[in-house]
């Protein structure tokens, strides 16, 4: 059992189960990511490419809530 961040482990775990129990979901999330507008989304040259610009995209807006907890003297629970 890691000591460092039991609740990161613990949430890591839930997403891998989620991954695995909705596997054909996201197989066809990326199979369709581009076929909605015909052309790449965010200038990827393949699904898998566009979702990983996605997932870029999400961790900015979560690093810009993590700041703004910090900010406000929260950081400690952001943290947590």
């Amino acid at each position: 059992m890691t000591r460092g961040m039991p609740s990161m482990t613990a949430l890591l775990g839930l997403l891998a189960i989620a991954g695995y129990q909705n596997r054909d979901k996201l197989a066809d999330m990326l199979r369709n990511a581009t076929a909605t507008s015909g052309q790449p989304a965010s200038g990827a040259a393949n699904p898998l490419g566009a979702m990983l610009g996605c997932l870029l995209r999400r961790r900015r807006r979560i690093s810009q809530l993590l700041e703004h907890f910090k900010q406000n003297g929260q950081g400690d629970a952001a943290q947590s």
